[in-house]
């Protein structure tokens, strides 16, 4: 299926403006302008989605201004088998999670027993995102994709996206050596999170005790309180700046011995 040299512009619908589930499928799009259009469905993803085993090619377009009252403000990749992404703009959309783009499979929920040997051909390169929005996670993107690692990753700009509780620029839950593309010759600046910035993050990882004690040894009499002071990080290493408190209700549970 090929779209080429088409203007879609200020559609409003209840689900996907372009969709396709078919197995097997080529879909090229080429030099599309998609502009101002609204997914008004919060439990349809993307206001473009592909699902299943697809070959999908974008190039030379421009996604400007679009809404999804669900996750992915432009892009809802599902269980795709290739993806060639290049020369695109994604500029000023808005989702839940996922503000330009949204990509996951269903292998990430199984994603210890991933072959490394398996070939994907990914492709992602001279694109721009700025200034999408989500409100949740993932200004920019969205990824649970366990396949995302063995993209070629080169000279897109990722800047000035915002997301409402975490990863401004890109976000993934977990598991960022498989859902994450190699972010080292990409530019990811300026993405925030209410002014702060919060370039590209994950879920809280692991904790470190600030703490000192002398000695290692702590002296407690039973029904006394001992201040403990820890520092939450992602799996990019990063402390997490919960900003918005939305982890203010984690928990630890403490054992000593004696």
């Amino acid at each position: 299926m090929i779209l080429d040299d088409s203007d879609i512009n200020k559609i409003k619908t209840y689900g996907p403006i372009i969709e396709t589930k078919t197995n097997k499928l080529n879909f090229h799009i080429s030099n599309l302008n998609f502009n101002n259009n609204i997914n008004d469905n919060k439990l349809e993803c993307g206001t473009i989605h592909f699902i299943n085993d697809l070959s999908v090619l974008i190039t030379n377009s421009t996604f400007n201004n679009n809404i999804n009252k669900g996750d992915g403000g432009v892009l809802c990749l599902e269980n795709i088998s290739k993806l060639n992404l290049t020369n695109t703009y994604f500029i000023k959309n808005k989702a839940v999670n996922g503000g330009a783009i949204y990509i996951s499979d269903s292998i990430s929920k199984d994603i210890d027993n991933i072959n490394d040997n398996i070939y994907n051909n990914i492709k992602i390169e001279n694109n721009t995102f700025k200034r999408n929005t989500a409100n949740d996670f993932g200004g920019a993107i969205y990824s649970e994709y366990s396949k995302f690692y063995l993209a070629d990753s080169k000279n897109n700009l990722i800047t000035f996206n915002k997301a409402g509780i975490m990863g401004g620029g890109i976000y993934s839950p977990k598991y960022i050596d498989k859902t994450i593309f190699d972010l080292s010759n990409n530019i990811i600046e300026n993405n925030t999170i209410n002014s702060f910035i919060d370039n590209y993050t994950s879920k809280p990882s692991y904790i470190l005790l600030n703490t000192i004690f002398e000695d290692d040894t702590i002296n407690i009499i039973t029904g006394e309180y001992i201040s403990l002071v820890f520092t939450l990080y992602d799996e990019f290493d990063n402390i997490v700046n919960d900003i918005t408190k939305f982890y203010s209700s984690i928990t630890l549970k403490i054992n000593f011995n004696k």
